[in-house]
């Protein structure tokens, strides 16, 4: 963590903190703001026991965070 950070976002989940602060978080990083988002509850999901749909939304869930990531800085 940098000393110069303001704004902390604690997000439950991966995309908590995209779906609910996005736009603010957005907003102060085209600011020039540095922000920070820590994840509580992430892991590995096990692929090999998903059922292929589940594969599939795990596959388009991440190309999400990708994009939403790109999109906030």
């Amino acid at each position: 963590m940098s000393n110069n950070t303001k704004y902390i976002f604690l997000s439950p989940h991966l995309d908590d903190a995209i779906f609910s602060c996005g736009d603010y978080i957005s907003k102060l990083t085209s600011e020039g703001e540095i922000v920070l988002v820590i994840t509580i509850f992430s892991g590995y999901p096990l692929s090999q026991q998903l059922q292929p749909s589940a594969k599939q939304f795990h596959k388009l869930c991440n190309i999400r965070l990708k994009k939403g990531r790109k999109k906030i800085g």
